[in-house]
């Protein structure tokens, strides 16, 4: 894929006459329509225009936990627009305006915490796709995308405006967002719509349309209609967004420092409506937040979750393997995009360039990315041999099948200079046959090979298959899942994630959320689920099963839940968990029980966390998580969070101990610091990420960076390994 760019152009092209189908609703609707306008209009939250008066007022609010009654808040909102941007007004009355929470101003901020509302916008009216947009009383806001309703990447970050004001009757709020930052088909005047308001004192979520326990806002099956959308324009849509970026990293054991100054360009064009391209060049993740550090109690490797947004934006479209029910690290990701830019050892390897074609042509979703990484030597990189030139590349296409379903197919290809190339071929199926029940099934074969085998006349040519298939049956009350995989010997994705492979994998899960009327409570929580894994030959090698016996949630939204593990593994290797205590080869049957609990995350003090006690191969265990949160105003937040596991073995006993410290002072929706502290006592390892962000315009940016890592035997004995200051200045040009 080293010719990406013609492509990505030849694929667009041949898409681009495509139309959407309008989807079917499958529930009753509301509609409101929007009111054209012809002048821009100031956003300030207090909706003191008049042609506010003049807009089509939507209410009728309803329950989520109650469906049958109103909300205890009323709440109207209005929709007017002109050509180039789309204007929603709120008003959110309140009968206790003093008690309206309102804690969080950093953009992306938790705002699920505080009074907020949320708008949903279904912009080519098929149900699948949404753009999820929020706003609070201080002004704060939040956005993300939701991707065939599954799945919400809150890691899009749109161009839009938004203000808001506390008043004596509630409060109010404004939306303003172009066009230009949304995709549409602009042969529709209709598009899928809908509204939540959380009044958060009350842990009270209320609906314009009910789309019921059993779904989320973003099934937009069940969302209302938003009418009279006509002659709208988006411009060129072309963004061009150059930045600069200089660092100097001082590094203590060699006593050497490294100063460095660059120039890069990302560029966002709207292709079509429905298509963008976006070209990254010289590609710098300076503001990407440090990694978690964890400890890893098991035998496979840890999934770090990807932070860096150019991998983040439109990151649904390529799924293939659909999430497990049961949580936890998945099997099996034919792609993923921390492959690519970071090293084994974890260091940051160089991006040339990228591009990526992602979006919708009719009932096609397409996404399309090369990227181009540099080669390091083994003093930098910290790998034997150092690294060679990558490209890196996946070929996603999904086509809409009736109303909610879709077949796709995939492709990824790792291509290393000097090496040897890899590719995988998928092909997939996401089936709604019905409201409640979702089907998936995929197919997969890898190919690797090495070029300097084949030359000397022996093909070491590498092939081999996996699949798998899930049911999942989500009701109001129960929830049924089972899930069957299986992974070949010699399946290889190497632009994916594999946790092992040899295996078939089993998970059913079944959960039981009764709703009686007693008091205060919510709903019970009970639920089985198991993990059952063997090798090709049926030999079991680990079964999981974990029996969540009595839980429940109370109407404040606080929560408890009890819960036995029973676990069987089979070890055919010795099992070195820490330097020097190795569990050796055999079969170990080994329970253990906890609870987790949770209070209602909108209050000032909230606290969540689990403890764990019981058997541990041949030896116990003893976990405990927990995490304090305190945001003592709208400008200032802290987070603490302690992991501590104490493992007694025959071989030997060890304690590991996480803490992570996140503080967040933000004095104005525009202005945010965070710093990220962590101490891992068992990498002997304190870490410092500091940033600072000034969004002195939409979509450009000011960072300032500060990145400190100290060797730490303990607390009281810490040594400087390496320490870092990164400036970073991007400006946003739209045309």
């Amino acid at each position: 894929m080293r010719r990406g760019l013609p492509l990505l152009l030849l694929l667009a092209a041949g898409l681009a006459a495509a139309r959407p189908g309008t989807a079917q609703h499958d529930m009753p609707f509301s509609t409101v329509q929007a009111l054209p306008v012809n002048e821009a209009l100031q956003v300030d939250g207090l909706l003191d225009e008049d042609v506010w008066s003049q807009a089509q007022v939507a209410s009728g609010f309803t329950q989520r936990e109650k469906p049958e009654e109103p909300a205890t808040e009323p709440t109207e909102f209005m929709v007017v627009y002109t050509p180039t941007t789309l204007y929603i007004g709120f008003r959110c009355f309140d009968s206790e305006p003093e008690g309206i929470v309102a804690r969080e101003l950093e953009r992306d901020g938790r705002l699920f915490r505080d009074d907020a509302v949320i708008v949903v916008i279904d912009t080519f009216h098929d149900h699948r796709n949404a753009y999820f947009l929020e706003v609070n009383p201080a002004g704060a806001i939040l956005d993300a995308l939701s991707e065939e309703g599954r799945s919400l990447n809150g890691d899009w970050d749109g161009v839009w405006t938004a203000a808001a004001k506390i008043t004596a009757d509630g409060w109010t709020a404004e939306m303003a967002i172009p066009f230009s930052t949304l995709r549409f088909d602009p042969a529709l005047d209709t598009w899928g719509f809908n509204v939540r308001r959380l009044v958060a004192r009350k842990a009270e979520q209320s609906y314009w349309v009910q789309v019921g326990r059993d779904a989320s806002l973003v099934r937009m099956s069940r969302a209302g209609h938003l009418t009279g959308l006509n002659g709208l324009e988006s411009g060129l849509n072309l963004r061009l967004k150059p930045f600069a970026v200089g660092s100097q990293t001082d590094f203590n054991l060699t006593g050497l420092t490294n100063e460095e100054s660059d120039l890069g360009m990302d560029v966002k064009w709207g292709i079509t409506r429905g298509l963008a391209l976006d070209l990254t060049y010289n590609t710098d993740f300076a503001e990407a937040e440090a990694d978690d550090q964890q400890v890893n109690l098991t035998r496979f490797s840890l999934f770090l979750r990807e932070k860096r947004e150019f991998f983040l934006e439109n990151a649904g479209i390529f799924e293939f393997v659909p999430p497990s029910q049961i949580g936890g690290t998945p099997p099996l990701e034919v792609f993923f995009s921390r492959r690519i830019g970071v090293a084994e050892s974890g260091v940051p390897v160089p991006i040339q360039w990228g591009t990526r074609l992602t979006g919708r042509a009719g009932d096609w979703s397409i996404g399309v990315l090369d990227v181009s990484t540099e080669a390091m030597d083994q003093a930098t990189s910290g790998v034997l041999g150092g690294i060679q030139e990558d490209n890196w590349g996946v070929v996603r296409v999904k086509r809409n099948v009736g109303e909610r379903s879709a077949v796709g197919m995939i492709f990824t290809n790792r291509d290393q200079e000097d090496v040897g190339s890899s590719q995988v071929y998928g092909l997939d199926a996401n089936l709604n046959p019905l409201p409640k029940l979702n089907v998936n099934t995929f197919f997969a074969a890898s190919r690797t090979s090495n070029p300097f085998v084949d030359d000397i006349g022996v093909v070491d040519d590498e092939q081999d298959q996996a699949g798998g298939a899930s049911m999942v049956w989500n009701g109001q009350y129960w929830l049924w899942a089972m899930e069957a995989m299986e992974i070949g010997d010699s399946f290889d994705p190497q632009v994916g994630f594999l946790l092992r492979n040899g295996i078939r994998r089993y998970a059913p899960t079944v959960f039981y959320k009764p709703r009686p009327k007693v008091g205060n409570l919510r709903s019970l929580l009970l639920d089985a689920q198991a993990e059952i894994i063997t090798d090709l030959d049926d030999r079991l090698e680990t079964f999981a099963g974990r029996l969540d016996f009595f839980g429940f949630i109370l109407d404040s939204e606080d929560q408890f839940q009890t819960f036995i593990d029973i676990n069987r593994e089979r070890l055919v290797q010795p099992f070195a968990i820490r330097p020097g205590i190795v569990i050796p080869p055999g079969e170990y049957d080994f329970n253990d029980v906890g609870a987790t609990y949770a209070t209602n995350p909108y209050r000032q003090v909230f606290v969540t966390g689990s403890v764990l006690t019981g058997q541990f191969y041949d030896g116990e265990r003893f976990s405990n998580v927990i995490t304090v949160g305190w945001r003592a105003s709208r400008y200032f937040r802290a987070e603490t969070r302690w992991t501590r596991d104490e493992v007694d073995l025959p071989g030997g006993s060890f304690t590991a101990n996480v803490w992570r410290q996140r503080l967040s002072l933000s004095p104005t929706p525009r202005i945010s610091t965070n710093a990220f502290i962590q101490y891992n006592d068992s990498a002997d390892l304190v870490s410092l990420n500091l940033r600072f962000n000034w969004i002195y315009r939409p979509g450009a940016d000011i960072f300032l960076v500060y990145n400190h890592n100290w060797i730490a035997p303990g607390l009281g004995d810490l040594g400087t390994r390496e320490r870092q200051a990164i400036l970073k200045f991007t400006y946003l040009l739209s045309l």
